[in-house]
């Protein structure tokens, strides 16, 4: 199939999303949440929802890695499973942070 990104680009975004994985898995980047410096103690965990963002920026670099690795071989109904699995996991990350799931204190 002849896609019209280049791989280069899709490395790259692979390589962004590990950076933001790693550092939301560490716990530095909680200062990117909205509310975080109000003057309201905030009802989530900042510490556990960097956690989660980072579990799902890890699930975007791993499958865009994938996708990098096998762009010039991939059939045509990949592209559209890469779709709904990114739609899936904004949807979670979405999910877990208003609803608090995951991240209650």
């Amino acid at each position: 199939m002849n896609q019209n990104i280049p791989v280069q680009v899709i490395y790259g975004l692979a390589v962004l999303f590990a950076a933001l994985s790693i550092i939301f898995l560490k716990g530095k980047a909680s200062s990117l949440f909205v509310g975080h410096n109000t003057a309201r103690e905030p009802v989530f965990s900042t510490q556990k929802l960097c956690k989660a963002f980072g579990v799902c920026f890890a699930v975007i670099t791993i499958s865009l890695l994938v996708t990098a690795l096998i762009w010039n071989n991939v059939p045509e109904w990949f592209v559209y499973v890469f779709w709904v699995l990114l739609g899936a996991d904004i949807l979670a990350s979405a999910v877990i942070c208003n609803l608090n799931i995951i991240v209650k204190k």
